[in-house]
């Protein structure tokens, strides 16, 4: 019992205290990883947009061929290939997947084509069909021979 007057806590509130601030610290360190997650997510999604990017420009000024249909959905060969971490063509460990897609656009009134790029981290591309990832889409005019 408390002579009336004493000051102090009470072992009691002690461990009260401890909790609340140990649920505060351990709230905060989940919402740490749910930011960290979320930063390299957005990373890998913006490296994959870049690359999807950079293969439209370079495919945009050289002849085009249909593809597939479902050449975004899966791999099939010669509308997909493995990528480094920087980009680069690889045929060792894969970072990213690179899918295309090319299929005359039928209502233009010259020869044009739809170039779909599609870019996933090499882990999720065979997690949904069509795996998710950036995509970049284009219209572009045929070049002449």
């Amino acid at each position: 019992m408390r002579a009336t007057g004493e000051r102090g806590f009470t072992l009691i509130e002690a461990i009260v205290a401890l909790a609340i601030v140990t649920s505060g610290v351990v709230s905060l360190a989940g919402l740490a990883r749910q930011v960290t997650d979320a930063v390299a997510g957005s990373r890998r999604h913006l490296a994959a947009a870049t690359f999807a990017d950079a293969f439209v420009a370079i495919r945009s000024g050289t002849p085009l061929a249909a593809t597939a249909p479902d050449c975004l959905s899966r791999d099939v060969g010669g509308c997909f290939e493995t990528l480094d971490g920087d980009g680069r063509v690889t045929g060792g460990p894969a970072a990213f997947v690179r899918r295309w897609r090319i299929a005359t656009v039928a209502a233009a009134p010259a020869r044009a084509w739809s170039l779909t790029v599609c870019v996933v981290p090499a882990e999720l591309r065979r997690a949904v069909s069509p795996a998710p990832g950036a995509c970049v889409a284009r219209v572009v005019a045929e070049v002449a021979p």
